[in-house]
């Protein structure tokens, strides 16, 4: 069986209702839900591969995206996520690859089961996996694998970041945080007063909003305020 891994930021489609085989988003930025069972024959040609940036990866593995589905069925293992911009843009990375590649390949094998499994697993285990992988198939061609997590990963979408700026820092202590709360402080490190936020809130505290800094390090927030 061929390899099918595919790591893709999809961007965009046309504005018609057709099968998920030639279109993957809908107008409202979602996965289209018109999945074909089987791959074309001939496939699609296969794009370019492309590697999340530490920034881009999901919140398991300290990234600014939205938390990674992940599903298991008969046909292999899928993985998908979001991934909020400024101006009304979200993109899209999912992973695919399928049972009789993993099951020849006990080393690819115990990466993807890492990542499922731990909570907080370590992105270079994803990066590892993007950069000794190539992808054979178009994700257009994959509706078998990745199909069953689209209802989910659909209901994850996340709200687009507002413009930049919107959001400045208070300035004064970081935070580390993690599933919504603050976790800790991070010594030696502060944020300048009317630093631009994400506009992202990742923690509460009373009516204290934590955002991270754009351009900041990903799983570290400072308090924000909206001028």
């Amino acid at each position: 069986m061929m390899f099918r891994l595919l790591l893709a930021a999809v961007l965009g489609g046309a504005l018609v209702a057709v099968p998920a085989r030639a279109q993957l988003r809908m107008p409202d930025g979602r996965i289209n839900t018109a999945c074909a069972p089987e791959p074309r024959d001939p496939p699609l040609p296969v794009p370019a591969k492309i590697i999340p940036t530490q920034a881009d990866m999901p919140r398991q593995l300290g990234g600014q995206g939205t938390r990674a589905i992940i599903t298991v069925n008969t046909n292999g293992v899928a993985a998908g996520w979001w991934v909020a911009r400024p101006a009304d843009k979200v993109d899209l990375y999912l992973y695919a690859v399928t049972w009789p590649y993993l099951l020849a390949n006990p080393d690819l094998l115990a990466r993807v089961a890492a990542l499922g499994v731990a909570p907080g697993g370590s992105s270079a285990t994803a990066v590892a996996i993007g950069a000794s992988s190539d992808p054979t198939l178009s994700i257009l061609d994959m509706c078998d694998v990745w199909g069953p997590l689209v209802v989910d990963l659909n209901a994850s979408y996340p709200p687009p970041l507002p413009p930049p700026g919107t959001w400045r820092a208070v300035g004064g202590t970081i935070f580390r945080h993690s599933a919504g709360k603050l976790t800790g402080v991070v010594a030696g490190k502060t944020a300048a007063k009317d630093a631009p936020c994400t506009g992202l809130t990742v923690a509460r505290a009373g009516t204290f909003v934590y955002q991270e800094l754009t351009g900041g390090t990903a799983g570290e927030a400072t308090r924000c305020v909206q001028p």
